[in-house]
């Protein structure tokens, strides 16, 4: 599992594979499962190719991917086959909503986290689309390539230490208490 959304928009079917192990691309994709009932989830700390090596280390030839319509193509360790299975989709927004394009032209947003290469992408497109300064902004991205997807321009640009959500939390000075 590359996302939590596919937990939640798995379905009905989901059910009949919580016997078996689970390889989760990071820590809230694995939350995500355990709260769903799933008992040997293994958390891959928010890399792909780390649990596609930690599935090929235990063993494992065929995999059943329960995944968004957009993902990115991944080399597969030799010998292991994947099944796609599409379980949601993300539409790309066509514009900011007003309430963020206000708030932004009123310097009331100082930071903005992005998660993926898309929404780094989208953002960066929509943003310049509704004249917002770039050079008032703080971005923080999760990865470097998420940060080279929004572009150059920013106040400041932070990368998280790792792939996952309190990095990137840390690397954009906030703190989150999600007690």
């Amino acid at each position: 599992m590359t996302s939590a959304n596919a937990v939640r928009h798995g379905g009905e079917g989901l059910l009949a594979y919580r016997s078996l192990p689970v390889f989760a691309v990071g820590p809230a994709t694995a939350a995500a499962l355990r709260a769903a009932g799933f008992g040997d989830v293994r958390d891959s700390g928010g890399d792909v190719a780390a649990a596609l090596s930690a599935a090929h280390g235990a063993g494992v030839s065929a995999l059943l991917h329960l995944a968004g319509a957009d993902r990115t193509r991944t080399r597969l360790p030799a010998g292991m086959t994947v099944e796609v299975c599409t379980v949601y989709a993300a539409r790309r927004a066509r514009a900011l909503p007003d309430a963020a394009r206000t708030a932004l032209a009123a310097g009331k947003i100082d930071v903005v986290l992005l998660y993926s290469v898309r929404s780094a992408q989208v953002f960066a497109a929509l943003a310049e689309r509704a004249g917002v300064a770039r050079g008032a902004l703080h971005v923080a991205a999760l990865s470097a390539k998420v940060a080279a997807a929004a572009g150059h321009g920013w106040r400041q640009v932070s990368i998280a230490a790792t792939p996952n959500e309190a990095a990137l939390f840390a690397a954009a000075g906030l703190v989150c208490d999600k007690g």
